[in-house]
């Protein structure tokens, strides 16, 4: 019988998305430094310095690099400090297309109706501020979506840790600024619940 032919990698130019499995060439069973073997990049920061803004869910030890940087691929890459394994990519350059029909500048309003119900975002007071919580959503587990508010935090938003995206946020001028795509879960806990609602003063 003759040998099964081993598959071809992904060409570095390739830019299609599919949560869960693959951003471009680089795919849901990657470590960072197989990446960085094949696709090039550094170490560029972790979760002690350089991406503070950066939250995951439940909070873990990360590292990351920035790979095809300057071009309209670029890619911010994070991954689990301990093992390596890719977690999520944040689309940087203008050739990626986010699924969902998911853009920048979107409105909180736009994003619960693609994620088919409502959610949470992280208050705008912390360091991590702006990022979702799609929990149960359609979108949840599959992207990361971050909102950011043009000057300082509006006094109307209180200082609740998360702020539900069909409360005091609507009729805001608050508008996703970034998007990323989940390749893979760390394996912890998921500590959610409705306590994440109380109040901060």
């Amino acid at each position: 019988m003759a040998a099964l032919k081993a598959a071809e990698p992904i060409p570095l130019t390739d830019t299609t998305i599919i949560p869960g499995e693959r951003v471009g060439p680089i795919t849901k069973d990657m470590t960072l430094d197989e990446l960085k073997a094949r696709i090039g990049g550094r170490e560029k920061f972790n979760d002690q310095d350089g991406r503070g803004d950066i939250f995951l869910k439940p909070a873990i030890p990360f590292v990351g690099t920035t790979v095809f940087k300057g071009t309209d691929r670029e890619l911010i890459v994070v991954a689990e400090q301990d093992s390596g394994k890719i977690l999520q990519t944040v689309l940087v350059g203008s050739a990626w297309t986010p699924p969902f029909d998911l853009k920048k500048g979107m409105t909180v309003d736009e994003v619960e109706k693609a994620n088919g119900k409502p959610f949470k975002v992280f208050s705008f007071d912390w360091g991590s501020g702006g990022e979702a919580d799609l929990y149960k959503g359609k979108l949840d587990g599959k992207v990361m979506i971050r909102f950011s508010i043009p000057g300082a935090p509006s006094e109307a938003l209180g200082r609740r840790r998360w702020l539900p995206s069909d409360g005091a946020l609507r009729g805001t001028e608050v508008k996703v600024s970034e998007i990323g795509v989940i390749l893979s879960q760390p394996k912890t806990p998921d500590a959610r619940d409705e306590k994440d609602e109380i109040r901060l003063d």
